[in-house]
């Protein structure tokens, strides 16, 4: 059972863990530091137009609330 622990859980958070620092070696600072703009842009696009969405949604339920309030 340990085993099958380890191997389920140990070695592939290990594995998650080393797979940034080697790619960070292997690629370098300038490139990754690019596609982090790049990403920073599209979580950021990605965050607001969610947000929006939420926003909206709850409005609306809030005017529904308010008109059944009214009708008492």
């Amino acid at each position: 059972m340990w085993l099958a622990a380890i191997l389920l859980v140990v070695v592939p958070t290990i594995a998650a863990m080393c797979g940034p620092v080697l790619m960070h070696r292997r690629i370098g600072f300038e490139r990754l530091a690019s596609n982090n703009e790049v990403a920073g842009i599209k979580f950021a696009s990605t965050a607001r137009a969610f947000s929006s969405e939420v926003d909206t949604g709850s409005r609306q339920k809030n005017a529904i609330k308010q008109r059944a309030r009214a009708a008492f």
